[in-house]
């Protein structure tokens, strides 16, 4: 049976935290293990970490078939794969389920929605195949009353997806739609 799970939700809500301590859990039980991030994550590069200063190295790749390709030229039985920032990926999932089906555990990190409230990249394919999503809110970092649903980008932008913490805040949906009224 393939197993795919998935932690998703805004900025700040301890998505990479969960992958970290999953990941940890199996090298404790001595698994083989890979961890993956896209080439776009420029923040830390080769490391995947979290808020609490902690992080794990990780092979940046450019697409999802990346990843596949990857675990097909290496000559060992890999128990799991992490892969944190999945929102970066914009191409097609199958190579996930492809990885899932060979029995190899898939857990992965990332954005559900941008700042517009639209789906992110590959992410909401990636929800329709997962066995299992952890969805996480954070403090609205607006009000600090309510769950934060979503993420507001307080900077200006062009279409373009900036990279980068300090643009963006965890917001609830009253704060996000008063921050969004233009």
């Amino acid at each position: 049976m393939n197993f795919i799970q998935v932690y998703t939700g805004p900025m700040r809500c301890g998505k990479s935290q969960m992958l970290l301590e999953q990941y940890n859990r199996y090298k404790i039980g001595k698994r083989n293990i890979i961890m993956f991030k896209p080439l776009m994550d420029t923040r830390t590069p080769q490391l995947v970490a979290d808020r609490n200063g902690n992080s794990i190295k990780a092979i940046e790749v450019q697409s999802i078939k990346d990843i596949l390709d990857f675990i097909v030229t290496i000559d060992e039985n890999i128990d799991a794969i992490f892969i944190d920032e999945f929102q970066f990926f914009t191409d097609d999932v199958q190579p996930i389920l492809d990885i899932a089906d060979s029995g190899i555990k898939v857990y992965v990190s990332g954005l559900n929605l941008s700042a517009d409230r639209k789906p992110f990249g590959s992410i909401n394919n990636l929800l329709c195949i997962a066995t299992n999503i952890i969805n996480l809110t954070a403090v609205c970092e607006n009000c600090y009353k309510s769950d934060a649903l979503y993420t507001h980008c307080k900077a200006e932008r062009n279409n373009g997806i900036l990279v980068g913490d300090e643009q963006y805040i965890p917001v609830c949906n009253a704060c996000w739609n008063k921050l969004n009224k233009n």
